[in-house]
Formats: C-alpha cells, sequence, structure tokens
C-alpha cells in the first residue's frame, strides 16, 4: 500500500487520479485521496469534484460513520463544506442521500445566499436533518425484518430538495418560501409505517394537497388519497397518474387476450412475463387466474389449490423430471445472482481498500460456494469489472441482500415447480369438465437476458423441456418488451436455436406477416399446447423515449403519450422498488434520477409498491383476493415474484 503512491512524471495529481479510477487501482485512489486533501480545491474542476464526491458517498453508501469522516475521512471536512456552499450545478442533479450530504454540509443555492435568507434556510435545514437522521436509523433497523426479495429503498436525495429551489418542468429558479419549504419538507420526513413519530415542527399531514391528491388517483377531491411523488409536484403528480392510466392499459389488454386464448381453445394459458420490460404486465392477475360461469366453481379450485395435501402429493410425484428442476435452478442461480454477487463482492473489497467499511470476508463466507476458493486473495488481479460512478439508492445491491435473495428462492424452488405443475394439471381437468372457463398461471422472472444477445437460450429451452417431461399442455405465451425497431436478442436467439414450429413471434419478434394486433386472432383460432408465443403487451408502436427525459424537460408528457410506447419500463429501476421484480432487474451503469418514493395519505411509500397496487386498482375490479391469501396460493405468488 505505501508503494502504490509512486509519482508519475509528467501528470498532475488530477490527472493521475482520474487515471487510477479509470484502470481500477484502488489502493492507488485511496493514496491520491488523502493527498489532494491537502491542496486547494478553488482551482479543481468540476469533473474532478464530481468524481470525488460519487467516490466518497458510494463508499459509504451503506454505513455512514459520521465520526469516522469528519475526524479521519478521506477529504477534510472543511473542503467538502466549500464544495456545498458553492453548489455547483451538476451536485443539484445528483441522487446522493439527503441524510448523509446534511451530515457533512448545508448545501446553499445561489437564490439563498442573501443575508436575510441564508439564516432561515440554515434553521429549516436543521428541522430536516434532525428528522432525515431519526428516519435513517429507524430504517436501518426496519430492514433487517423486510420481506426477503423485496428490496424497498425510500430515501430522500439531494435531487429532491432541489425541488425547493427548482419549480416546473423548466426548472426555473425560486426564491426561498416558507410554506413551500414546508408543504415539500413535510413529504420528505413523512414517516414509514413503521417509523418514528411525526415532528410539530414539520407537520406530516399536508395541509394543501388536494390538487395532488386528484391528480394521481384521478378522482373528485374528497375521494383522493394524500399523495405525493417526491418533490415533482403537481405536475409530476399529473404525469404519473396518466403514466398509471397508459400502463394500465397494457395491462388490460394482457388479461384480456390470455384468459380470451384459454376459454377459446379449453387450455390453461401460462403466462411469463420477462423482467424488467414486461414484468410489470403480470401484476395483470392473480397468482391463479380463474374464470368460471358459477362463482362456486372458482372458489371451489382455488380451495383445492391451496390445500396442502395437494402440494404434498405434487411433490413426491415429481421425481422424474427432479433433475430438469435442479438444472434450472443452477442455470438461474448463474445467470442472476452469481453476476450480482460478484459485483457486490468487488464492492466490498473496493470498499475495503479505500479505508472504509471492511465487510469483505463476512461477504465471501456468506457467498464463498459461488465463487472459485483462491478468490478472494486473487480479486483485484481476475475481476473484470469497472466502476460506474455514483448510483441512487435504490439501484445499489447489498451482498447482504442478494444473499437472503437467494436462500429465499432456493427455499422456493422445488414447491414453486410442485404446485406450478398443480395448477396446470387440475385446471387442465377443470377446463374440460365444463366447471372452469379460463385458467391463466402467471410467472414473472428473468426467462431470457436481452443484454447478453443470442447466448442466453438455455434456460428457456430447459423450462419447456420440463413442462414436456411432466406431461403437461398448456399454452405458452411469453411477454416481453423492446426497444429495438428490428432484431432484438429474444428474436434472435430463436431464429438461431430453435426449430420454427416450436414457437411463433409477432410484431418485432416473428418472422412473417403476424403482427400483434392480430395476435388475438391468431391465437384464439390455432394457438397449441406447449408451443412458444412472443409478444409485445400492447402493440407494435416504435417510438422508445426514456422516463428520464421527460422529468429532465427534454420531452413534454404531450409529446410522450402521442405516440406511447410501452417500452419505457427497459432498464427503469424506480417502478420497481419494493416489489419482487426489484431484485431481477440487471446491475446498474447510470444513476437514475427518477424518485423512487411516494407519500400516500401521510406514509412514505416506494414508488414500486404504489404503481403495483395502482395498476391491480384499476386492472383487477373483480377478483378472488381472499382466496389467494391461502398459504398454498402465497407461496407459489412468492415464487413467480408477483409480489
Amino acid at each position: 500500500m505505501a508503494g502504490a503512491c509512486v509519482a508519475v512524471r509528467g501528470a498532475s495529481l488530477e490527472e493521475r487520479l482520474m487515471a487510477a479510477v479509470d484502470d481500477g487501482d484502488w489502493e492507488e485512489v485511496h493514496c491520491l485521496l488523502r493527498r489532494l486533501g491537502t491542496r486547494s480545491w478553488s482551482r479543481m474542476a468540476a469533473p474532478l469534484w464530481e468524481v470525488v464526491l460519487d467516490i466518497l458517498f458510494w463508499g459509504n453508501a451503506w454505513t455512514f460513520p459520521e465520526k469516522d469522516l469528519l475526524d479521519g475521512g478521506l477529504v477534510p471536512h472543511h473542503k467538502l463544506r466549500k464544495v456545498f456552499l458553492v453548489l455547483p450545478p451538476f451536485l443539484e442533479s445528483k441522487t446522493y442521500p439527503l441524510v448523509h450530504v446534511l451530515t457533512l454540509a448545508v448545501p446553499v443555492p445561489p437564490s439563498f445566499r442573501k443575508p436575510e435568507v441564508r439564516g432561515l434556510w440554515r434553521r429549516h435545514l436543521r428541522h430536516l436533518r434532525r428528522w432525515l437522521r431519526a428516519h435513517d436509523r429507524s430504517g436501518r433497523r426496519r430492514r433487517k425484518r423486510e420481506p426477503k426479495g423485496m428490496m424497498a429503498h425510500r430515501d430522500v436525495t439531494l435531487r429532491d430538495l432541489a425541488s425547493l429551489w427548482r419549480a416546473g418542468w423548466q426548472r426555473k429558479r425560486l426564491g426561498f418560501s416558507c410554506s413551500r419549504f414546508l408543504r415539500i419538507g413535510r413529504r420528505m420526513v413523512a414517516p414509514d409505517i413503521k417509523g418514528p413519530m411525526r415532528f410539530p415542527r414539520i407537520p406530516a399531514v399536508p395541509r394543501r394537497p388536494g390538487h395532488e391528491r386528484a391528480a394521481i388517483f384521478g378522482r373528485p377531491l374528497r375521494e383522493a388519497p394524500r399523495a405525493a411523488w417526491g418533490g415533482l409536484g403537481f405536475q409530476g403528480c399529473r404525469f404519473l397518474q396518466r403514466l398509471v392510466e397508459a400502463t394500465a392499459e397494457e395491462l388490460r389488454q394482457v388479461r384480456r387476450l390470455a384468459l380470451e386464448v384459454s376459454r377459446a381453445r379449453r387450455c390453461v394459458v401460462l403466462s411469463l412475463h420477462n423482467a424488467s420490460a414486461a414484468a410489470c404486465s403480470g401484476w395483470a392477475f392473480e397468482p391463479v387466474d380463474v374464470s368460471a360461469g358459477t362463482p362456486h366453481y372458482g372458489n371451489a379450485f382455488l380451495e383445492e389449490m391451496a390445500k396442502e395435501r395437494v402440494r404434498r402429493a405434487v411433490s413426491e410425484g415429481c421425481i422424474a423430471a427432479r433433475d430438469l428442476v435442479e438444472r434450472l435452478w443452477h442455470a438461474w442461480q448463474r445467470r442472476l445472482v452469481d453476476p450480482k454477487a460478484l459485483h457486490a463482492f468487488w464492492e466490498a473489497w473496493i470498499r475495503r481498500a479505500l479505508g472504509r467499511e471492511n465487510t469483505l470476508q463476512d461477504a465471501f463466507k456468506a457467498l464463498s460456494d459461488l465463487f472459485d476458493g483462491g478468490l478472494l486473495h486473487d480479486f483485484p488481479r481476475k475481476s473484470p469489472l469497472a466502476w460506474s460512478g455514483w448510483l441512487s439508492p435504490h439501484q445499489q445491491f447489498r451482498w447482504q441482500d442478494i444473499h437472503s435473495w437467494r436462500l429465499e428462492k432456493q427455499r422456493l424452488w422445488t414447491r414453486g415447480f410442485a404446485f406450478l405443475k398443480a395448477c396446470v394439471e387440475r385446471g387442465q381437468t377443470w377446463l374440460k369438465d365444463g366447471r372452469l372457463e379460463a385458467c391463466v398461471i402467471p410467472w414473472i422472472d428473468k426467462f431470457f437476458i436481452s443484454s447478453w444477445r443470442e447466448r442466453d437460450w438455455t434456460y428457456l429451452t430447459v423450462l419447456l423441456e420440463w413442462i414436456q417431461k411432466e406431461n403437461l399442455s398448456p399454452i405458452i405465451l411469453l411477454w416481453e418488451d423492446t426497444t429495438r425497431e428490428r432484431d432484438p436478442s429474444l428474436a434472435v436467439a430463436l431464429r438461431k436455436y430453435w426449430e420454427p414450429e416450436r414457437y411463433q413471434g409477432f410484431g418485432v419478434f416473428g418472422h412473417d406477416s403476424w403482427t400483434r394486433r392480430t395476435a388475438a386472432r391468431f391465437l384464439t383460432r390455432e394457438a397449441e399446447p406447449n408451443r412458444l408465443y412472443v409478444l409485445r403487451p400492447l402493440d407494435d408502436t416504435h417510438a422508445p423515449r426514456p422516463l428520464e427525459t421527460v422529468l429532465n424537460d427534454g420531452l413534454l408528457p404531450e409529446s410522450f403519450f402521442s405516440s406511447y410506447d410501452s417500452s419505457w419500463k427497459d432498464g427503469t429501476y424506480a417502478f420497481y422498488t419494493g416489489t419482487q421484480v426489484a431484485p431481477l432487474t440487471s446491475i446498474a451503469t447510470e444513476a437514475e434520477a427518477v424518485p423512487a418514493w411516494v407519500v400516500l395519505d401521510g406514509i412514505k411509500r416506494p414508488l414500486g409498491w404504489f404503481f403495483r397496487r395502482a395498476l391491480r386498482g384499476l386492472v383487477l375490479k373483480e377478483s378472488h383476493g381472499v382466496l389467494n391469501q391461502h398459504a398454498g396460493v402465497q407461496l407459489y405468488a412468492r415464487f413467480a415474484n408477483l409480489l
């Protein structure tokens, strides 16, 4: 370590720091940061400030020891204070956790620097900091008790605070307003379900949220719950409401088509929803979604499927295909768990190199069976990973979360497949007997990783092999979305490795004239069991627009919805927080600026939790909600990532 900080002739300290970050030499980065702390920052370029701050906040993303930062941190405290006093424009858009920012310094925007305003602003921030710290402490305790696989981040960020001096889609500058601070500050300190009590100086129940409530829920003012989306105000709430309505139409189309196919073909439909672009379409169904002419039959079917003895009997009869279930587990783990575990282990190693938290041994012990035995010592030399810079809190994966998620999934794996087999077998029997009109079984998962192009084709192949080995005969619909106008990864893989008679694609996933619009007519007449049908949730519109272009003023909401493209969810993270889809998202490479929290009736919730709840409220008018709470059905719901 002592020899890591060797001078490079002709290169400045700043250039050496940037080169060390690019090369992944984190011992050198640690040494150079300490040397940089002894120099004047007044002439440092903004990109270098950004890199230093990204490293500091990222290195302490999960444990943020205040005393260590202020007394023995990588960068002297007084230099960080100066940066936030200047508050360069790039900082206003950063998603650093606000509680950590306020621990280090007081951000002062240019419009708040007048002497009569500066003191007032500081006093208000002290109250805000006090309650953000209280929520942070309770959140750390609550995180240990949250369900496995439900990574529910509700962090208020520096970007949220910037809404106090930036307003509207044009982000025009505003002067300080006590009423605006109270209105937005109440949202920031709104408690979680089991958070601390409300602070009297910043009331948590909004006094004037009426227009925002009506905007999100589209109801009369008196009936609408109190709601707000981050610090985006009325326009943000209105945009979120329109987004929910547009997505709900996708879910209605998916649900209608699946039920029509099952009804017309008298066959169980296995509805596969590929994460993350098409994952939310799986929320259009109950865990076991049945339709019957007489409600009694639908209730009786769910009651039968919920019985413990049914699941035990099917588990015992699953021996013939047990090897395939084991192969599926190893393939699923290799594709989804191993990359995240390696990345989390790499982050733990970097934090140790930077002199921050040292959990490397614990991480390796928990995940050691996934790695080679010599990885702990050779990791810096072997790891091919590169640092992506700061990522928003809801995009980051802790190794503890990955470990818990993996154990939970492993515990459910065999029983989930057994329950799925029982649903298909009994559903088919009841359909033939006429006791059911339609039966759809949804499943959300990462069936195909599009970023791997045609290399990720084995998991889906083995899954269909298991279905055939168990003598099941469902009609299989695979819902996927893409931002590509032609040759999406899934279509390329199917054309390369699958025989044409084994699958049929529609629209951009097809190889003939069948479009998404004609899918319903084709499937209700000609759909065959054990054949894969691939289609988009809504239509063939190709006008990909990232959601952040609207939130960052690059696109007006009217333009976004005039040619609505359902693929906007591709690569999104915030809209899955608080749901089982969150761990299925890919490792992020760029920070997402979408606020990941909403305040509903004075309670702070993850945006994904709200998004799922709002969509199901619009789509599932009548359902067997009570019966779907049975232990057997809930077991399958957790296995299929439907919660």
